[in-house]
């Protein structure tokens, strides 16, 4: 019985220390990176690069500065890193490209959405700026119902945010009348679903018959991973075999 257990220990032992050499790969950002790209395709990947992979979805910007920390391998963005390093600019930031690395993914864009009651099925560039900056108040104002216009926006520090600001905002500030702050493009759509006078900028990856497509202005996103300059091998096989699965 005692040459039984010690033989299973003996057999049991190697595997045993096979498990805590499994390398890890730590990602964190965009929850529209996450979902589109890394959530679904996690598990494949793990088998074929025998890589244990974490994912925390939030923001590019706080993915970035999980990167810049050292807390994380890769982020997860909606941009490049040229988009980034002008937003970081124009916050008073710092953001050299040339201390990263870039893996596009594929192109995709933000659109808006309104309730699927909503009679509005085109807008302008001009009305959907005023629409963002407060300068169009009510729907009546651009052939609507008579309601405030409640708009459904990611928190300022996400990729989305960055995109709108540089190709739609530009040097216009965002209104806060009416103004409600999401965590992600996603609960964008279902809180557009259920609010009569709502609109909303979400990524066309989340669009479904709950939500109206407003004729209009379109922003491109960029899905990307980043990481900092000359990864390790390791960490470029696991991102190749998540691009290899988003294709």
């Amino acid at each position: 019985m005692q040459l039984t257990t010690l033989c299973s220990l003996l057999v049991l032992a190697p595997l045993v220390a096979s498990a805590t050499d499994v390398p890890e790969i730590k990602f964190a950002g965009s929850t529209t990176t996450f979902l589109t790209v890394v959530k679904n395709n996690k598990d494949t990947v793990e088998k074929e690069t025998q890589v244990a992979i974490t994912a925390a979805a939030s923001t590019t910007g706080k993915g970035l500065t999980a990167l810049q920390a050292g807390q994380i391998d890769v982020v997860m963005s909606t941009d490049t890193l040229t988009g980034l390093a002008e937003a970081a600019a124009k916050k008073g930031a710092t953001l050299d490209p040339k201390d990263y690395q870039e893996f596009f993914i594929k192109k995709t864009y933000i659109v808006f959405v309104c309730h699927k009651s909503n009679p509005v099925t085109t807008l302008s560039e001009a009305q959907v700026l005023g629409i963002l900056t407060g300068q169009i108040k009510k729907w009546n104002e651009v052939g609507g119902p008579d309601l405030p216009i409640a708009i459904y926006y990611e928190r300022e520090d996400s990729g989305n945010h960055g995109l709108l600001k540089k190709q739609l905002l530009k040097d216009s500030v965002l209104t806060t009348r009416g103004l409600t702050y999401v965590d992600n493009a996603r609960l964008i759509v279902s809180n557009v679903a259920e609010v009569e006078s709502a609109f909303g900028p979400t990524s066309d990856l989340y669009l479904n018959d709950s939500v109206k497509v407003i004729n209009g202005p379109k922003v491109s996103q960029s899905l990307c991973f980043i990481t900092k300059k000359n990864p390790s091998p390791t960490v470029v096989r696991v991102i190749e075999a998540f691009k290899a699965k988003a294709k």
